[in-house]
């Protein structure tokens, strides 16, 4: 202690210094904890966020199983392209089925109830 100098006081201007380093200290653990307060909310809600991800995640799983759909379409409607190009009986069902068409000499008789 420098002569003079009352208790808590320093040679370099003491308490005073003590003071302002006490409230910078409060002011940085403040601004820290309001930063950090953003950065979690940023995170959580922003554009590119837990809940956006969460939606893309779920949004993706969908075009996935949409995906695999018209994967089984595609198949069937391959197997039924062959069918047509080899079998003229499917040939002929599809004809009669699907476009109502009748063959040469044929007669369609509908009945009403």
């Amino acid at each position: 202690m420098r002569p003079g100098a009352t208790k808590g006081e320093t040679a370099g201007g003491g308490v005073l210094k003590w003071t302002l380093s006490l409230r910078f200290g409060r002011w940085f653990w403040a601004l820290w904890f309001i930063m950090a307060l953003c950065f979690v909310v940023w995170t959580w809600w922003g554009e590119n966020g837990f809940q956006a991800a969460a939606r893309l995640r779920a949004q993706r799983m969908d075009l996935e199983m949409e995906n695999q759909i018209l994967q089984q379409s595609n198949e069937r409607l391959r197997q039924e392209i062959r069918l047509v190009q080899q079998d003229p009986s499917f040939l002929e069902w599809i004809a009669r089925e699907r476009l109502g068409m009748i063959g040469e000499n044929e007669r369609v008789y509908v009945f009403q109830k």
